[in-house]
């Protein structure tokens, strides 16, 4: 309800706001939240408005910052009505082909592979190139996708990236400089990352790898891996799939990626609570993920939820930080209530939000209701009306 700007039941009280507003802060929120786009309007054309301001907001924050920014989806760098729609294998870590899955790719993507493949025929490497992540999920689930993060077998993003460019100058093809970002664990980047634009698309080129974990902390030992290792090191299965831009299949190296996409099914690679307790930053994940797509957790990933160890470990391995902008995420999907609903199901609420009381015993559209007041300023117009009628909530 509260998505139509309907009301969900009582209003939120004065001191709930006040209360919400204590625990939101501590999580440091981004000031343009993205749950307040999605419940600050009834009005679409409103809504386009604070979608587009939030765009901006984010593109300017990001160049501040020296951030290279990758071309805007509707770009006219590719022509959609060149979409090829391929029937693609499925490829098991055994090598068998289990099924075969239709998929579309942009004229532009097609370029962009186009030049990968040639990379490799001119400086006669036999390194195999996989689109990981994000990108294959959404193209199984036929989404659109303009985020290609590139895993290399044999050699460092930034060697291959260079050899990118040297492929597209000796056909006299615009290049770009090549950026690398070193590694930086705290912002889950546990190796470095090279990116470059090749065709008016941003790349992130990387080596595949595998991950060890101390007991006392959720950032990784990461080292050079095999694809199977960089599957399995992964926070879910339906984030596992690689395609293989070589041979043009998918590869399924979990055995369970595709088959819990088609059946939309949130489960980790490995035993949940191993998974889990390496890094418990993917309590949030889990749920924002169920609640993006509109899947269910997995049975034994539901009882780890609720495990004292694994909610003791993302209250003590995880800055609040990250957990803020995990949640940020997580209201931003198309079912923010059912997500607050989850995590009150497992438990996890007070974890997350270290809620008061009379907060943690509202419903999650009250709480909802709450956040949006906690977040959202008041002035102008609504000031005054409030001051008209309900005196407006104090400060937090």
């Amino acid at each position: 309800p509260a998505l139509r700007g309907e009301s969900s039941g009582r209003p939120p009280t004065r001191r709930m706001i006040r209360a919400a507003r204590v625990a939101f802060k501590s999580l440091r929120l981004r000031p343009a939240s993205s749950f307040v786009q999605l419940f600050g309007s009834a009005s679409s054309t409103a809504s386009r408005h604070t979608r587009q301001a939030a765009g901006r907001l984010t593109l300017a924050s990001a160049s501040s910052r020296g951030v290279a920014q990758a071309p805007h989806p509707s770009s006219p760098v590719s022509d959609p009505r060149r979409s090829k729609r391929l029937r693609v294998p499925i490829v098991m870590a055994s090598g068998d082909i289990v099924a075969e899955h239709e998929i579309s790719l942009t004229d532009l993507e097609q370029r962009i592979f186009g030049v990968l493949k040639r990379v490799l025929e001119q400086n006669g490497l036999r390194t195999v190139v996989r689109v990981a992540g994000g990108w294959v999920r959404d193209k199984v689930l036929g989404k659109e996708n303009h985020d290609i993060d590139l895993a290399l077998d044999d050699m460092t993003g930034s060697a291959f990236a260079e050899a990118v460019n040297a492929t597209l100058a000796s056909s006299g093809e615009r290049t770009h400089t090549v950026n690398v970002i070193q590694a930086n664990p705290e912002q889950s980047k546990h190796l470095e990352t090279a990116t470059t634009c090749v065709l008016g698309m941003q790349l992130d080129f990387v080596n595949l790898r595998t991950e060890e974990y101390a007991a006392d902390s959720r950032i990784p030992t990461a080292r050079f891996g095999t694809a199977t290792e960089d599957a399995l090191r992964r926070d879910f299965t339906i984030n596992a799939l690689f395609y293989n831009v070589n041979e043009g299949t998918i590869e399924d190296l979990t055995g369970h990626s595709f088959a819990d996409l088609r059946a939309g099914v949130v489960r980790t690679p490995l035993p949940p609570v191993t998974t889990l307790l390496d890094d418990p930053l993917r309590v949030m994940r889990a749920v924002r993920f169920a609640a993006r797509f509109g899947f269910r957790l997995a049975g034994d990933l539901r009882e780890a939820l609720e495990l004292p160890e694994v909610r003791s470990a993302l209250a003590g391995k995880v800055s609040r930080e990250r957990v803020g902008a995990e949640l940020d995420n997580m209201l931003a999907s198309a079912r923010p209530v059912g997500a607050l609903r989850m995590l009150q199901a497992r438990g996890l609420m007070p974890v997350v939000l270290a809620l008061p009381r009379l907060v943690s015993r509202a419903s999650a559209e009250e709480l909802a209701a709450a956040y949006k007041e906690a977040k959202a300023p008041v002035t102008g117009k609504a000031a005054k009306k409030r001051q008209g009628g309900a005196a407006a909530p104090a400060p937090g």
